[in-house]
């Protein structure tokens, strides 16, 4: 996965969250942009998930 994106470059808030685990971690992504109220934060579903291994 080195060097290729995962998901298109746009312009807007967002956060990432990071599920670090002994051998892999989980990607998850939001979005979240004005004018959409920021009580919608709350609700958010990923737009994007992935899962990078532990190399050997």
């Amino acid at each position: 996965m080195v060097g290729s994106d995962v998901a298109v470059t746009e312009e807007r808030n967002g956060f990432t969250l990071f599920d670090v685990h002994r051998d892999h971690i989980d990607v998850r992504q939001f979005r979240w942009r004005p004018p959409a109220p920021i009580a919608a934060i709350a609700a958010l579903q990923p737009f994007a998930t992935f899962r990078i291994e532990r190399r050997a």
